[in-house]
């Protein structure tokens, strides 16, 4: 399920191929590069989402915890803070 009312699952939209082609043409490299021990074989799966913050929508995810080796996340804007 979803953990935001302004958010969504990119593989429930169609983006899971493209997502996956993303991860491992740009963030495998650097992932592996930074973490040779733990992405040794690679990445199986990935859940991504996207999130919009703002006032009168989401402030946060709450508190959760990623079911992951790695979790990037990316700001897609110049005005925001956090992680």
């Amino acid at each position: 399920g979803n953990m935001s009312k302004d958010g969504c699952i990119l593989n429930e939209i169609g983006f899971g191929p493209f997502m996956d082609r993303i991860i491992s043409v740009y963030l495998m490299p650097v992932c592996g590069f930074l973490y040779p021990d733990l992405l040794m074989q690679g990445a199986d799966t990935q859940h991504s989402f996207l999130v919009h913050y703002g006032v009168g929508r989401d402030t946060s995810l709450g508190v959760h915890d990623d079911n992951s080796e790695v979790t990037v996340n990316v700001a897609l804007s110049d005005d925001y803070s956090g992680a």
